[in-house]
């Protein structure tokens, strides 16, 4: 009889000891997860590579708003992943045809055939610290900049809209003057201070 108490004393016992190590461990796996944010996708390209990436992100917002020049329309996105502290940036391109007045007033709709980002100045070098540009591309017939949606670079900072400034070389999409299609070539650069469109 005296074993069976001393062995019931001893169960209870290592019952009490294991519960809140137990206990404990449970907890910790709760914070854990309570510490970590759903994260959303979104399928890109990259810019430079046009490969397809998959961004995962937890939050997301508008760094540079859409923005025209001609029948050419851009913006930036900043997509924050709060698990890893990673920002990521997304530069949507879409081409629109003009409008009716944009064509009285004798606009010119351009392709794109080559787009570049640069974020974050590093003025020793009269550079940018972070840069992307749309790819070289083999056969000039196909050396267009396609709408849609590229990744461009990820910081561990969040990058302000002031810090930006993006590069746009287009060529004339419909004949101009004496000027078959593609043969006119524009450059657009524009920043938070001003924006420059120059043949």
């Amino acid at each position: 009889m005296n074993v069976i108490i001393r062995r019931l004393y001893i169960g209870l016992l290592l019952g009490i000891l294991v519960l809140p190590t137990v206990g404990c461990e449970l907890s910790k796996k709760k914070d854990v997860e309570a510490s970590s944010k759903s994260q959303f996708t979104l399928e890109v390209k990259g810019l430079q590579s046009l490969s397809d990436k998959t961004i995962f992100y937890t939050e997301s917002s508008e760094v540079i708003s859409t923005s025209g020049i001609n029948n050419i329309f851009y913006n930036i996105q900043e997509y924050y992943n709060s698990n890893k502290k990673e920002y990521h940036y997304v530069l949507t391109l879409k081409k629109q045809s003009l409008s009716d007045y944009q064509k009285e007033m004798e606009i010119i709709p351009y392709d794109i055939i080559k787009f570049s980002v640069g974020a974050t100045q590093n003025k020793d070098t009269n550079s940018f610290i972070h840069t992307v540009s749309s790819p070289v591309f083999i056969e000039f017939e196909k050396s267009y900049v396609k709408d849609g949606s590229y990744y461009l670079f990820s910081s561990n900072k969040s990058i302000d809209t002031k810090d930006f400034q993006l590069e746009g070389i287009f060529v004339n999409s419909v004949p101009i003057k004496d000027k078959k299609a593609g043969e006119e070539t524009f450059r657009f650069i524009t920043n938070v201070n001003e924006s420059l469109l120059t043949n």
